[in-house]
C-alpha cells in the first residue's frame, strides 16, 4: 500500500509542475491574445515583434497542454491516464479512490472532449510538426479561455488525490506572472503615445488629423 501511495506521489508532482508552466505559459499568452486595455490591443497590433510573440506564447501553450492531454503514447503523463489508473480495476485500484468522484471526473472530460480533441489537432498537425506549411493561417474554434477550462480540470484533478492520499495541497500558482504587475506593454504604448502627442502639438495639429483616431 505505502509503495503505491509513493509512486502516485511521484505521478501527482510530476504533472503538478508541468501544469505550473502551462498555467504560467498560458497567463502570458492571454495576455497578448485579449490585452485589458484599448491601447494596448492597438499596439500590439501595430507592433510585430509583439504580435509574432503572442503567437508563439500560444504555440508553446498548446504544445505544453499536450503533456496533460495529449492522447499519444508518447504522452505518459496525461492526467486522463492517471484517472483511469484510479479506477478500480486501474493501477491503484487497491487505494480505492472515491467511485462518485471518479465518475464526477470522468463525466467532466466526457464535456472537455472536444477542446482535448482540438488542442491535440492543433499540436499534431500544425504546431509540432512539418507536415504543413507553419507560417499558413491556422483555424480553431477554441482560444485560452478554453484553454483555462481545462487548466482548472488537472488542477483540481491533482488536489484531489493530493488531499486524499497525500495529505497535502498542491497548489498551482505562477512564479513570473503574478509575480508582479505585467504591465510593461502598457507603459511602451502609454510612452509611444505620448509622443505622438506631442508631435501633433509641434505641428499645430490634433492628435485625430495627424493620426487618424482620438488618443486611445
Amino acid at each position: 500500500m505505502a509503495s503505491k501511495k509513493l509512486l502516485l506521489k511521484t505521478e501527482i508532482e510530476i504533472r503538478w509542475k508541468i501544469l505550473i508552466i502551462i498555467k504560467e505559459v498560458l497567463k502570458f499568452a492571454a495576455y497578448f491574445e485579449q490585452p485589458e486595455t484599448q491601447l494596448e490591443q492597438y499596439y500590439i497590433r501595430q507592433h510585430r515583434h509583439l504580435g509574432f510573440i503572442g503567437w508563439s506564447l500560444w504555440r508553446l501553450a498548446v504544445i505544453e497542454l499536450c503533456k496533460l492531454f495529449g492522447d499519444s503514447t508518447n504522452q505518459k503523463f496525461n492526467i486522463l491516464k492517471l484517472l483511469q489508473k484510479m479506477d478500480k480495476t486501474g493501477y491503484y485500484g487497491v487505494l480505492k479512490f472515491n467511485t462518485e468522484t471518479l465518475v464526477e471526473f470522468n463525466q467532466r472530460v466526457a464535456e472537455l472532449i472536444p477542446t482535448i480533441k482540438e488542442v491535440s489537432r492543433l499540436r499534431d498537425k500544425l504546431y509540432a510538426h512539418t507536415d504543413k506549411d507553419p507560417f499558413e493561417q491556422t483555424d480553431t474554434f477554441i482560444n485560452t479561455d478554453d484553454c483555462f477550462v481545462l487548466v482548472g480540470f488537472a488542477e483540481e484533478v491533482i488536489r484531489t488525490l493530493a488531499g486524499t492520499y497525500l495529505d497535502t495541497d498542491y497548489i498551482v500558482n505562477t512564479l513570473y506572472y503574478d509575480s508582479r504587475n505585467f504591465d510593461f506593454i502598457h507603459t511602451l504604448a502609454k510612452l509611444e503615445q505620448d509622443k505622438h502627442i506631442a508631435l501633433a502639438a509641434q505641428n499645430n495639429m490634433t492628435f485625430s488629423d495627424l493620426f487618424g483616431h482620438d488618443p486611445l
